[in-house]
């Protein structure tokens, strides 16, 4: 069997990087050899140990942006296949970037696309792009049917829907933490929002539902998460006067 390269060139916080850990982890104590490349050296811990994690020896671009990381793992990915010669590439994120690797050195690659269309195909000449590309992978996976009928039909391709792994051994051990939250009563409706702070999660929309219900019902909510729409959430909070009834307490 030929080794596996997971090309991840940004290692973040939520449910993606989750089910890299878990996937990653899972094939490589099935006795597959496993390789990773990113450009976060600060998530190493993460792996197993019986992963090759390719970074930097330093953690010079933790803070850096996706470009940056991307290109230096497209050098690490360029070293990697000096070495080897032969590899499957299973691609987390920067797709187009791995699928040109993969065509221009003739290796087989699987891509996992971890969002819906409309949030990085806005526009003719991208979907054009993505449209040729598109079509080498040996696999285009996706993590929900609708996901799938909206990339099939905008792409003329053949996804497959692979439901994102759980791990409930961690999910109760977790349960079990003590936390104390100050922003909650017994006697008003409780309610929690997690994920990232970005237009496809639309946190507005529910800041716009509990500001019609403020003056109807008692309610508390927290949100959890963050992302580039954080200000623009906070001032819709202030603006609305629901600083006593919203709080955001950012990624936990």
């Amino acid at each position: 069997m030929r080794e596996l390269v997971i090309f991840v060139p940004s290692i973040e916080d939520g449910g993606v990087e989750k089910n890299l850990f878990l996937i990653a982890n899972y094939f490589a104590n099935k006795g597959i050899k496993t390789n990773v490349v990113s450009a976060n050296l600060d998530k190493k811990k993460k792996f197993s140990n019986k992963i090759n994690f390719i970074s930097p020896k330093i953690n010079f671009l933790n803070k850096k942006n996706r470009f940056y990381k991307t290109i230096f793992c497209f050098y690490l990915l360029l070293k990697l296949f000096i070495k080897k010669k032969n590899f499957l590439i299973l691609s987390f994120q920067a797709n187009i970037y791995a699928i040109f690797f993969a065509i221009f050195f003739r290796l087989d690659i699987i891509t996992r696309s971890n969002t819906a269309p409309p949030g990085w195909s806005s526009n003719s000449i991208k979907r054009l792009i993505f449209k040729t590309f598109f079509k080498y992978p040996i696999k285009i996976i996706v993590n929900s049917n609708d996901f799938k009928r909206q990339i099939d039909k905008e792409f003329k391709i053949k996804s497959l829907c692979i439901y994102n792994p759980f791990d409930d051994r961690i999910a109760k051990k977790k349960s079990k933490k003590k936390i104390k939250i100050n922003f909650f009563k017994n006697n008003y409706n409780n309610f929690i929002n997690i994920g990232r702070m970005t237009d496809q999660k639309d946190q507005l929309l529910i800041l716009k539902a509990f500001n019609k219900l403020k003056n109807i019902i008692n309610f508390k909510l927290i949100i959890l998460g963050k992302g580039k729409n954080k200000k623009y959430l906070q001032n819709y909070i202030q603006e609305n006067n629901l600083s006593k009834k919203i709080k955001l307490i950012g990624y936990k």
